[in-house]
């Protein structure tokens, strides 16, 4: 059975530029309530050697990870067992840099803040190497840092994935906090949500990344059952076309964010590149929809406000693949 949990997958810490300590950061992970979180400091994996020696797994489920940080970009890279060399990419190499990194099987690769202000802002936030095989990037983040509705180069990087994933590439949406140290009182915090299929635990859920078992979320929950031809159907799984899909998604209100005036107005539903459906919704709701499966995906969204924001995206589901 899958279940969808909350996994932070972009945090840091001071054995990069981050205010915590390890252990401050797990103990404040798990107060502000994710199931699990990825260590992902720059161009280190060092931190993880505290989970260990301290065994802050028993406080937390705790998972190894590193942000590649250089010149022409950031790259996230989640359950990598070793420190690759980061100081050999250049903007013409990423697709070899991305196939030795992953000779290691259980590893997942996300592009940061893709459209982030680079220099003299942000040295290397801004995404400007080449990828020429796209199958070989797992996630992209369409949101980015507290207050993501606000950030500007969100969307950029929201219209980024659906680029990709309209010209056929099976690529997970997913959130980054970026978390370097305390929020202010009114930041809301986007959200990850990976489906995962038995144990919380870093192989299952770097499968539920690699599978596109993902959702992004301001602090709506989720409640998607997917049936075909009497099969339970899951995010980022592909079906045949030409099938009877049913769908019954209802969406819950936030455990995490709760504090915030979060209203839902619209579900959204994309049943290809540019066909899609509004439906108005409450908290609590049963909406059903029933299609016929056509190539190419379909994936949710749910639209409404958030701190008084204009209507915005409080939720994008990663698709499900229709070949």
């Amino acid at each position: 059975m899958i279940t969808y949990l909350p996994v932070e997958l972009h945090t840091h810490t001071n054995h990069s530029d981050g205010s915590y300590t390890v252990t401050e950061l797990v103990k404040k992970a798990k107060k502000f309530g994710y199931s699990a979180i990825f260590l992902s400091d720059h161009n280190t994996i060092s931190p993880y050697e505290e989970v260990i020696n301290k065994h802050l797994n028993k406080i937390l489920p705790v998972f190894k990870g590193v942000e590649w940080t250089t010149f022409y970009g950031h790259m996230v890279i989640l359950g990598c067992s070793v420190m690759s060399d980061w100081t050999k990419a250049t903007k013409d190499n990423m697709d070899e840099c991305i196939a030795e990194i992953k000779k290691e099987e259980d590893v997942v690769i996300g592009i940061a803040h893709p459209y982030a202000i680079g220099n003299p802002i942000c040295t290397g936030c801004h995404w400007e190497f080449t990828v020429k095989n796209w199958d070989n990037i797992d996630y992209i983040e369409i949101y980015n840092s507290a207050n993501p509705q606000d950030v500007f180069w969100n969307e950029d990087a929201y219209l980024m994935w659906t680029r990709k994933i309209n010209a056929g590439y099976k690529i997970a949406c997913t959130s980054g906090r970026d978390w370097h140290r305390d929020p202010r009182d009114n930041d809301n915090i986007p959200l990850t949500y990976l489906g995962i299929d038995g144990e919380l635990n870093q192989t299952n859920a770097v499968k539920a990344i690699k599978k596109g078992r993902v959702y992004t979320s301001l602090g709506p929950v989720l409640d998607i059952k997917i049936n075909v031809d009497g099969n339970e159907v899951n995010l980022g799984d592909t079906i045949e076309s030409n099938k009877q899909v049913d769908i019954n998604i209802k969406v819950l209100k936030p455990v995490m964010n709760s504090q915030f005036d979060i209203e839902v107005e619209l579900l959204r539903f994309y049943n290809s590149p540019k066909d899609f459906m509004d439906i108005n919704i409450e908290y609590d709701d049963e909406n059903q929809i029933r299609i016929v499966s056509e190539k190419g995906f379909f994936r949710f969204e749910i639209l409404g406000h958030i701190k008084n924001s204009k209507l915005t995206k409080l939720v994008v589901t990663s698709p499900v693949y229709v070949e």
